[in-house]
C-alpha cells in the first residue's frame, strides 16, 4: 500500500524544506518487497503558508459556529 504526505526537510544551510511524496512498494515476482520507490515534488514555501491560511480561516469558521451555538 502506497503511502503520501508533506514532509519536511532541511537544506544544507539548514533552512527548512517541504516535499509533497509518495512512497510506492514495488514487489517481485513472488510477492515480496523488493524495493520502494519515492515521488516527490518540492512544495514552495508560499505555496504551503497559503494552504495554512486557509486550514486556519476553516478552523477559525468552526470554531465561530460552535460558539453559536
Amino acid at each position: 500500500e502506497f503511502f503520501s504526505g508533506l514532509f519536511p526537510r532541511l537544506n544544507r544551510q539548514g533552512d527548512p524544506l517541504w516535499f509533497r511524496a509518495t512512497y510506492n512498494p514495488v514487489f517481485n515476482s513472488d510477492g515480496q518487497l523488493y524495493k520502494i520507490v519515492k515521488f516527490a515534488t518540492d512544495v514552495p514555501a508560499d505555496v504551503l503558508r497559503n494552504q495554512r491560511e486557509q486550514e486556519a480561516a476553516v478552523h477559525a469558521w468552526d470554531m465561530a459556529v460552535q460558539t453559536r451555538e
